[in-house]
């Protein structure tokens, strides 16, 4: 990916203007431990396209520093439950874990299923 590095932050810094983070965020691009501080510029994103992928660094530290985390993967299917449980075991954690769609499944019913579980679990969400 390292090829295309370049043009990928001219093309972000057309139109996104990189912030520190708002909410903890824990960077599979750092691989830190911590909530990361940096403004998530172009050159961030270009990272996390070009580095290796720290997500079990990212993860733990999640469950290590998060109290009463909730899990959600937004994307077309759970792809990543397998590997955030295998974590969550090694961690001892029972966190739950939420998919908003899954393959073969209505994704409008498979999406208000998992409004639904964080609703159960008095996540809060911003509707706006």
């Amino acid at each position: 990916m390292r090829e295309v590095g370049g043009e990928y932050v001219e093309a972000l810094l057309r139109d996104v203007q990189g912030n520190p983070p708002s909410v903890p965020f824990f960077s599979s691009v750092t691989g830190t431990g911590k909530p990361e501080q940096v403004a998530l510029d172009a050159k961030y994103w270009q990272r996390n396209l070009e580095s290796p992928v720290l997500f079990k660094t990212a993860i733990a530290a999640v469950l290590d520093q998060i109290e009463n985390v909730t899990f959600l993967e937004i994307g077309p299917h759970p792809a990543l439950a397998g590997p955030v449980r295998q974590i969550m075991t090694q961690a001892s954690s029972s966190a739950p874990y939420i998919g908003v769609m899954e393959r073969g499944s209505d994704c409008v019913e498979t999406f208000l299923i998992a409004l639904g579980k964080l609703f159960e679990l008095n996540v809060s969400i911003d509707f706006v």
